[in-house]
């Protein structure tokens, strides 16, 4: 990240220049953070949210900032939180990173004092816990899909391809066409997860079916580039650019959408994919080791959690095929 991307992420936030000085201080901040580009633009973002705020109140530069000035910015938060137009997570997030920044600052000696230790944070609500469905269930979601159509061999491809890989939302929905490949009769991806970290896996004959299909409907329309995503809009009534990235919100609402259709009573989304794949390994008697791989957890104690969000509703058969 140079600073000229810098340069003008600041200025869409606001009227005034920015100082050589404050974005020497910015781009320092940054190295600090590490090079992961998705942390750099979280940092980024939200520290050029506080640029153009303090710019704005306080005309002068935030290296110059006291106390007071960052109470004022917590009070910006506080009002903004009131009329609930950020939720707890964000209002902790841009603190966070306030605080962060003032500390970099003051260890590498452009403050004197750090003006934002120990901000005050908000309490999120409560989790509620991702929901388990069953092989049995899974299985209707999918026989409600109609795969004889565009937009349904898309979801059905979507929908099989999160069940049988347990992968993260973003690894599936980040996928090029570039990024499969066949080996044998089977499709392998190469998913980028957490930190970076590339890893392939290949896809089940059932999942490798449903691409396949799914291809054919999207090279018979015309969307078929090699640098496409993989899983994209059938339609685009707003722009007509059909090769962009599916929201998150947009694979929820596929995932809420079937489980309807085959009349399940439970509010599902993407990450119930990730519980059902891990659980029913661990239900299945699958090494904890082998599964925190397969889902690229560093830690298996991370995995095993997933056990305990298993809910006695519904028993496993004895074979993983879907």
């Amino acid at each position: 990240m140079n600073s000229v991307s810098v340069s003008k992420s600041i200025q869409k936030v606001t009227s005034e220049s920015i100082t050589v000085k404050d974005k020497t201080a910015l781009l320092s901040f940054l190295r600090e953070k590490g090079t992961n580009e998705n942390t750099l633009k979280s940092y980024l973002g939200n520290i050029v949210k506080f640029y153009g705020f303090y710019y704005e109140t306080f005309k002068k530069s935030p290296l110059l900032a006291t106390r007071d000035d960052i109470n004022g910015y917590v009070k910006y938060l506080e009002d903004l939180y009131e009329r609930r137009e950020i939720g707890p997570s964000v209002f902790n997030t841009r603190l966070a990173c306030v605080s962060s920044f003032y500390k970099v600052m003051y260890k590498q000696g452009a403050t004197n004092v750090n003006v934002a230790a120990n901000l005050p944070r908000k309490r999120s609500a409560k989790k509620v816990k991702t929901p388990y469905i069953s092989k049995d269930e899974v299985r209707k979601i999918l026989n409600t899909v109609d795969k004889d159509t565009y937009p349904g061999s898309l979801h059905y491809a979507l929908l099989i391809t999160y069940f049988t890989t347990g992968a993260r939302q973003s690894a599936i929905a980040d996928l090029r066409v570039t990024d499969i490949h066949m080996e044998d009769s089977n499709f392998v991806i190469q998913k980028r997860e957490k930190g970076g970290i590339y890893s392939e896996v290949m896809l089940s004959t059932q999942a490798s079916w449903a691409i396949q299909n799914y291809l054919g409907f999207k090279s018979r329309a015309g969307d078929l580039e090699n640098n496409d995503f993989l899983f994209s809009p059938t339609v685009n009534n707003r722009t007509k650019n059909k090769n962009r990235r599916l929201s998150s919100e947009a694979i929820n609402k596929i995932f809420k959408k079937y489980a309807k259709k085959a009349g399940l009573n439970i509010n599902i989304y993407c990450h119930t994919s990730r519980v059902h794949f891990i659980t029913t390994h661990l239900e299945e008697g699958e090494d904890l080791y082998r599964v925190a791989q397969a889902v690229d957890h560093l830690d298996p104690r991370t995995t095993a959690k997933y056990h305990h969000l298993k809910e006695s509703r519904s028993s496993l058969s004895s074979s993983y095929e879907l």
